[in-house]
């Protein structure tokens, strides 16, 4: 969990460093634009979570939890 706070830390602290150029640029030679990749990565990042969610809803010792 620890590197997981880290490494969101680092990308919020990135995000917040771009511009609207650096954005629309591409992140590599004939990629897509840095803003295309950032929204890849949270999708990715979200789908993930929801997963960790549901399993964890799915535990005995989460039901005491009231969503």
């Amino acid at each position: 969990m620890q590197r997981l706070y880290e490494v969101m830390n680092k990308l919020k602290t990135v995000i917040a460093d771009l511009d609207d150029e650096k954005l629309t640029a591409p992140y590599a030679a004939n990629s897509y634009s840095v803003e295309r990749l950032l929204s890849n990565i949270m999708m990715h990042d979200t789908y993930h979570l929801g997963q960790i969610v549901l399993l964890r809803k799915l535990q005995p010792s989460w039901s005491g939890i009231d969503w």
